[in-house]
C-alpha cells in the first residue's frame, strides 16, 4: 500500500488543488454521525500509525489463493490501527500482471462537500454516492467510478454487471452529467484509490494484513445516496 510517508491530503490554495503531476496521499476519519470526512490538514502526524511497508517480506504463497479483478479484501486486526485502511473493505478493480494492483474501498462513505472544499462543482453529482477510494489522489482528476450501465468504452467489467472507470473515463462521465446527457444515479464515485506492487500485496496477505473474500458479490451492495 502506498503509505510510507506521513498521511496528508494536498492542501487547498484559493479553493483549488495545488498544481502537481504527482499523486497525493489522503486519509479519513469517522465523525460523530459515522460519516467520513477528508482531513484538510497538511503534514498532520498520525499517532500510533503502523507502516505497512514495514511488514516482513516473504516469497510464501497465500494458501494457493490468487488475487484477481473483482477480488475483495477485508482488513484484519493487524492493520485496524492504520488509517485509512482500518476496518476497510477493498475491491480489486485493475491488475497489471506481475506488476501491480489497484483497488477501491467500498465501505467509507463521504459527503460531496469534501470536493466543494477543494474547488469542484458537485451540485449535479449529489444523486450519486461518493466514497473514499484510497490514499492515491490524482490532482485535477480525483474521481474514479463504478457503474452498472457503462456509457463508453472507458469502462471495464470487474464483476458480472459491474464496471470500473478510471480517471479519464470518469472525467468524461462527469462532463456528461453536467451537460444533462447522463444520470448521476447510475454511478458510484470514489475519491482516490489504493495501489500495491505485485509482491507487496501478496506479502501483506501472507502476513495476515488482509483477508481474501471467497464470495465478493456478497460484499458489493450498491450504496444509498
Amino acid at each position: 500500500i502506498l503509505w510510507k510517508r506521513t498521511s496528508k491530503l494536498v492542501k487547498t490554495k484559493n479553493s483549488s488543488w495545488y498544481s502537481s503531476s504527482e499523486p497525493s496521499e489522503a486519509y479519513v476519519h469517522s465523525n460523530k454521525r459515522q460519516r467520513l470526512e477528508v482531513l484538510l490538514k497538511r503534514d498532520q502526524p498520525v499517532e500510533n500509525q503502523q507502516n505497512l511497508a514495514d511488514l516482513p517480506t516473504s516469497g510464501e504463497a497465500y494458501d494457493g489463493k490468487h488475487v484477481h479483478i473483482g477480488s475483495v479484501l477485508t482488513a484484519s486486526d493487524k492493520i485496524n490501527i492504520v488509517p485509512p485502511f482500518d476496518k476497510s473493505k477493498i475491491v480489486i478493480v485493475k491488475v497489471d500482471q506481475d506488476k501491480s494492483f489497484l483497488g477501491l474501498m467500498i465501505n467509507k462513505q463521504l459527503k460531496w462537500d469534501v470536493l466543494l472544499d477543494l474547488g469542484h462543482d458537485v451540485e449535479l453529482l449529489r444523486a450519486a454516492p461518493l466514497f473514499y477510494g484510497g490514499p492515491v489522489v490524482v490532482p485535477n482528476a480525483p474521481l474514479v467510478s463504478l457503474t452498472r450501465n457503462p456509457p463508453n468504452e472507458g469502462y471495464s467489467e470487474i464483476l458480472p454487471g459491474l464496471f470500473f472507470g478510471d480517471q479519464s473515463a470518469t472525467g468524461g462521465v462527469v462532463k456528461m452529467i453536467k451537460s444533462g446527457s447522463q444520470s448521476a444515479s447510475d454511478f458510484w464515485f470514489f475519491l482516490g484509490f489504493a495501489s500495491w506492487g505485485w509482491e507487496q500485496l501478496y506479502n501483506e496477505i501472507a502476513h495476515g494484513a488482509w483477508h481474501l473474500i471467497d464470495n465478493p458479490d456478497v460484499q458489493l451492495q450498491w450504496p444509498e445516496t
